[in-house]
């Protein structure tokens, strides 16, 4: 049976493989001298191996440069690595293996004349003819290889891109449940590339974060909010909820955008209460969130925004266009209409037709925004695109 202390093998580095790896074959052997193995993978950059699996085997990850050519076998501690995935863009090859605790990794890889469905101890049999050895591996503890990784990308700069900060984010993403932890205090800490290998991890980190959620304040919350799928889905519609009656005005902004792109039903009433108890500029926003959740609720008060009299057509804490000055400005409007526009309102004709009538007949006051969207209530599309339609069939 397999020790159960092998669940806390989480990462192993390697840092100079390149003083393990034997000298390479002679080359002035005669042919029928010459070893199965063709070519042994002596550019391999490291070795990692992270938690235990479901299936009682362990993930383990080799890095080496990307090559073409035969296909390459990979044994670690004398059994052959099954491959279940790559990342060809890093070098990396993932597989799995059962590993005993304690004992070091012996790693040998390479690329051979041999069928891939021979015998595997043919295989071993020609690494050994070859003259190779095994890189040997000691098992490292995780916080030292966690942390020496993310000191490894500190080197970077924190908003660029390069094909080695993106391999090491990638190794960092496939280790396993382990180092989550360390991942969201490292993130917490204004660490970009952890956050980046939480991103890459998803969903699978939402327990770590549901294991500190209550432990966090606010920002930190919203912090780990724009890493979405790694936090919860009720946790963090319940933070945006609560949000919308935080003193801050920067975060009562995340919570109104956050709502409106998850079209989160549960933010419907809460955003509507706020459509007027909201005293800035974010009260614009919310309209733009509210369109983006619908229901007849949400229609009702648009249209109740559309009256001359309203702090919409008042145009209040309305942002000035960068643009030169439209001629109907202050007038906010436009983004109500917009709005019902997108929600596909119906029952707002008789409520836009005023708006059209409101500066005397004929003078079709916003046309050029309620106009088509009558059209499109009317003949149930946009009479622009009509024609095209018809000639498209």
């Amino acid at each position: 049976m397999r020790p159960t202390c092998i669940v806390t093998v989480s990462v192993v580095l390697i840092s100079a493989l390149t003083t393990e790896a034997a000298e390479p074959a002679q080359e002035n052997r005669t042919a029928s001298e010459q070893p199965s193995l063709i070519r042994y993978l002596n550019d391999l950059q490291g070795v990692y191996v992270s938690d235990e699996q479901p299936n009682g085997k362990t993930r383990v990850i080799i890095h080496r440069k990307d090559r073409g050519g035969a296909p390459e076998v990979h044994f670690v501690n004398g059994k052959r690595m099954v491959v279940r995935g790559s990342r060809s863009l890093y070098g990396l090859l993932i597989g799995e293996v059962e590993l005993e605790a304690g004992k070091p990794l012996e790693v040998y890889s390479g690329v051979f004349n041999l069928d891939p469905k021979e015998d595997d101890k043919k295989f071993l049999a020609a690494f050994r003819a070859s003259g190779t050895k095994p890189f040997r591996v000691e098992v490292a503890e995780i916080p030292r290889q966690t942390g020496t990784l993310l000191k490894t990308l500190s080197r970077f700069e924190p908003h660029t891109v390069s094909k080695e900060s993106r391999l090491y984010v990638e190794i960092l993403s496939l280790l396993g449940k382990s180092i989550h932890a360390e991942l969201l205090r490292a993130y917490l800490g204004r660490d970009n590339f952890a956050g980046w290998a939480l991103r890459r991890i998803g969903e699978d980190a939402q327990e770590s974060v549901a294991g500190i959620w209550k432990k966090l304040d606010e920002t930190d919350r919203w912090k780990l909010m724009k890493l979405e799928e790694s936090v919860p889905k009720t946790a963090a519609v319940s933070q945006a909820v609560t949000s919308l009656e935080s003193d801050s005005k920067e975060i009562r902004s995340w919570a109104i955008h956050w709502l409106g792109a998850q079209k989160a039903s549960e933010g419907r009433r809460p955003l509507l209460a706020r459509l007027h108890a909201e005293k800035s500029s974010l009260r614009w926003e919310i309209v733009r969130a509210l369109s983006e959740i619908g229901g007849e609720d949400v229609v009702d008060a648009l249209i109740r925004l559309l009256a001359p009299d309203s702090w919409a057509a008042k145009g209040q804490d309305l942002v000035h266009p960068p643009a030169p000055t439209p001629y109907w400005w202050p007038d906010g409007r436009v983004s109500v209409i917009v709005a019902l526009g997108k929600l596909k309102a119906k029952r707002s004709a008789s409520a836009l037709l005023k708006v059209l009538r409101e500066k005397g007949e004929g003078k079709g006051y916003l046309g050029v925004f309620i106009i088509p969207l009558l059209g499109m209530q009317r003949f149930g599309t946009d009479h622009r695109n009509r024609a095209s339609r018809e000639r498209l069939g």
